[in-house]
């Protein structure tokens, strides 16, 4: 199953996952798409919606994804050590933000991660 931001709908608004706030012009207003919320969306593609804030540790609770591409946005803050949870995920695009800290050493535990992008980021510490 692909959620599409431009597709889907959302509540709470899909801001609060990337951590805007919820009256932001940019934010996703609605119901939150079942399949999302249940953990059954394989593939979270959110690439160039100049989304900003924070990365919610809760997609860390999305456990079927696949595909998770936040990149081209301005995302600040920490990578979520909870994204580590997301056994399935094959590729992870987060470049292109504002993301700082050091990368969570768990991710090295995603055993089917293929796809890894984190460059033009502020992040520190050994890959």
């Amino acid at each position: 199953l692909l959620v599409d931001a431009e597709l889907a709908v959302w509540s709470p608004p899909l801001a609060e996952y990337v951590g805007l706030p919820p009256d932001d012009p940019r934010s996703y207003q609605g119901t939150m798409n079942r399949h999302l919320l249940g953990g059954h969306a394989t593939e979270l593609r959110l690439e160039v919606n100049n989304l900003a804030g924070s990365i919610n540790s809760t997609l860390g609770n999305l456990s079927n994804l696949q595909i998770l591409k936040l990149g081209w946005n301005n995302l600040t803050g920490p990578i979520p050590t909870t994204l580590s949870n997301l056994t399935n995920l094959q590729a992870l695009d987060l470049s292109n933000n504002d993301l700082t800290g050091p990368i969570p050493t768990t991710l090295g535990n995603l055993t089917n991660l293929r796809g890894l992008w984190l460059c033009e980021n502020n992040l520190t510490g050994p890959i």
